[in-house]
C-alpha cells in the first residue's frame, strides 16, 4: 500500500492510496476436512465449553476449528483441558470488555499455539488471571501499633510545632486581608 499527497501550497488537499494485491500476506485457510465426520465430532465436549462460555455462545464452525488445531497440538487427554482453560481465558477477557469477537479470538488464539508447538515452543494455555495484592492492601485492617516517643523525641517535636507557628504569625501580620 502506498499513498501519494496532493498539496495546494503547503496544505495537503487529498491524499490518493493506491494498494496492490500481496500473495504472500494473504490469509491462507488449510484444505483440510472442512466438514469433520459425524463419529469426530465431540457432541459431548461441544455442549460442556458452550455451557462454560458467558456472554457469548460458541458457534459450531468455531467449535470445528479450535478442537482441530487443539487436536493437532496437543494429547487426548491435553486437548480437553486446554480448550476449558481458553474458555476461561476468553470468559475473563469478555467480562473487562476488552474483545469484541470472543469466537475469533479463540480461533487466533489457538492458531498461535499450532505455531508456537511447530517452532518447539511451549503451547499451553496458561491460567494468568491471579493477581499480585500488595502487602500494604493485605495489612490495612490490622490496628496499627501505636510507637512511644521519648522525652527528648517530644520535647523536640513541641519545639518544631513552636518554630513553625512563629513562621506563621510573622506571615499573617504582613498578610494586608487577615489585618482586622
Amino acid at each position: 500500500m502506498t499513498f501519494k499527497e496532493i498539496r495546494k501550497g503547503r496544505k495537503i488537499v487529498k491524499i490518493e492510496f493506491s494498494i496492490k494485491h500481496c500473495k504472500e500476506k494473504e490469509i491462507k485457510v488449510d484444505p483440510v476436512e472442512v466438514e469433520p465426520k459425524k463419529s469426530e465430532l465431540d457432541k459431548d465436549l461441544f455442549d460442556r465449553l458452550n455451557e462454560l462460555t458467558d456472554g457469548y455462545e460458541l458457534s459450531l464452525e468455531g467449535f470445528k476449528r479450535i478442537e482441530r488445531i487443539a487436536k493437532n497440538i496437543y494429547t487426548k487427554e491435553e486437548y480437553i483441558e486446554q480448550l476449558e482453560r481458553l474458555i476461561e481465558f476468553i470468559n475473563v477477557e469478555n467480562r473487562l470488555g476488552d474483545i469484541d469477537k470472543p469466537v475469533g479470538l479463540m480461533i487466533h488464539i489457538m492458531e498461535e499455539k499450532e505455531k508456537l508447538s511447530e517452532e518447539g515452543y511451549n503451547s499451553k494455555i496458561e491460567n494468568t488471571s491471579s493477581e499480585v495484592v500488595p502487602d500494604w492492601f493485605k495489612d490495612r485492617n490490622k490496628p496499627k501499633e501505636k510507637v512511644k516517643k521519648t522525652k527528648e523525641q517530644l520535647e523536640q517535636e513541641e519545639q518544631e510545632r513552636q518554630e513553625l507557628d512563629a513562621i506563621l504569625a510573622k506571615y499573617r501580620k504582613k498578610d494586608p486581608e487577615t489585618v482586622e
